[in-house]
C-alpha cells in the first residue's frame, strides 16, 4: 500500500516537473520569436506610440516613359524636421525663412499647426549647428516633378485615400496603388519634446506580390521639347505627337498647365487648366476638314499635285 502511494506520488512529481519544463520551453520559444522575428515590427510600433511617423516616399508605383525613364517619384526635397517650440524662436524662424521653399504665409500656416513636430521643405541645406542640433534633415520623395511635365496625362491623386482621380493615376489605379510604406519616425518624450539625439527609424514595408508600375508610349525627351515650345510661345491649346506607322503617342501636352500638388487651386479655374484639351475639349473642324477634301481629290486624280489653283478670298 505504501509502495503504491510512493509510486503515485512520484508520477505526480514527474508530470508536474514535465509541465514546468514544457511551459519554460514554450515561453523561451515565444521570447525567441518576439525578439528575433518580430523585433523590427515591435520596435516600430513602440516608436509610433511615442513618436511621429513622417512619410518619405509615395505609396504609389512609378510611371515610366517608353525608355523606362521615371516620370514620377523621380526627385527629392530636403525636408527639415523641427519642433514647434524651436520654430517660434525669432532667430531660428528668420534663419529657416531664408532656406525654405515656402513663402512667409505658408511658413506661418505650418507654425500654427496643432502638431508639435513640423515638416518644412527646403530649397537648400540648412546648417544644423544653427539649430542647436535639435532637428533632423531628411529626403522626401516627391510624387510629381516640379516642372509639371505631362501633368494632364499622369493626372492626380486624392491624398486622403491614395486613389487616382484623373489621367493614368485613375485609369491604372489598381496597378499603381501599392502597400509600400517608407517612413521616418521621430521620437519625443512624455512632455512632447523632441529627444535630443533620440532614436529614429526608417521603416519600409514591401509587398513582393504587388510590384507596381506602368509604362507609357510617351517619350520624355520629345514631351519636354513640346512643352518647352508651348510655354515659350504661350500657347493655350494642345499638341499631340504620334508615331505614323504604329499610331503610338510620343507626346501629348495641354495648356494651361496645372500643379498636381496644389490641385484644389484649379477646381474653380476659369481657364479649364484641369481639362486635357487634346482629348476632353471639342473643336469646330473649320479648315481641318479641307485636308479630307484634298485627300479625296488626290485619290481621284494624283496629277493635281502638278497644277496650280488660285482661290479668291471670301469677302464679308
Amino acid at each position: 500500500m505504501k509502495k503504491s502511494k510512493i509510486i503515485f506520488k512520484n508520477k505526480r512529481m514527474v508530470i508536474f516537473f514535465s509541465l514546468i519544463v514544457s511551459l519554460f520551453i514554450l515561453l523561451s520559444l515565444r521570447l525567441y520569436y518576439l525578439q528575433v522575428f518580430k523585433s523590427d515590427e515591435l520596435t516600430t510600433n513602440a516608436l509610433n506610440q511615442r513618436g511621429k511617423k513622417i512619410s518619405i516616399s509615395s505609396n504609389r508605383g512609378i510611371i515610366f516613359d517608353r525608355n523606362l525613364t521615371p516620370l514620377t517619384n523621380n526627385n527629392k526635397t530636403k525636408t527639415l524636421i523641427i519642433t514647434k517650440e524651436m520654430l517660434k524662436k525669432p532667430s531660428i524662424y528668420k534663419n529657416i525663412s531664408k532656406y525654405t521653399s515656402l513663402d512667409l504665409n505658408e511658413l506661418e500656416e505650418i507654425k500654427n499647426k496643432k502638431d508639435n513636430i513640423l515638416e518644412i521643405p527646403l530649397k537648400k541645406d540648412v546648417r544644423l549647428e544653427l539649430l542647436n542640433k535639435d532637428a533632423f534633415l531628411i529626403d522626401v520623395v516627391n510624387r510629381y516633378n516640379k516642372k509639371g511635365i505631362l501633368s494632364h496625362v499622369i493626372g492626380y491623386v486624392n491624398e486622403y485615400d491614395n486613389k487616382g482621380r484623373s489621367g493614368i493615376e485613375k485609369v491604372y489605379d489598381e496597378f499603381l496603388k501599392i502597400e509600400t510604406k517608407e517612413s521616418f519616425i521621430v521620437e519625443y518624450d512624455r512632455d512632447r519634446k523632441l529627444i535630443l539625439g533620440g532614436s529614429y527609424n526608417v521603416n519600409k514595408e514591401i509587398n513582393p506580390s504587388n510590384p507596381a508600375g506602368v509604362k507609357l508610349t510617351i517619350d520624355y525627351n520629345i514631351q519636354k521639347i513640346v512643352e518647352k515650345i508651348m510655354d515659350k510661345n504661350r500657347v493655350n491649346g494642345s499638341v499631340i505627337v504620334g508615331e505614323v506607322e504604329s499610331g503610338e503617342i510620343l507626346a501629348l501636352a495641354s495648356r494651361p498647365n496645372f500643379n498636381p500638388k496644389n490641385i484644389k487651386n484649379y477646381f474653380v479655374d476659369k481657364d479649364m487648366a484641369l481639362h486635357n484639351k487634346a482629348i476632353q475639349i471639342t473643336y469646330p473642324p473649320g479648315s481641318v476638314f479641307k485636308i479630307v477634301v484634298f485627300l479625296a481629290a488626290l485619290e481621284d486624280n494624283p496629277s493635281i499635285l502638278d497644277k496650280n489653283f488660285f482661290v479668291k478670298a471670301m469677302k464679308r
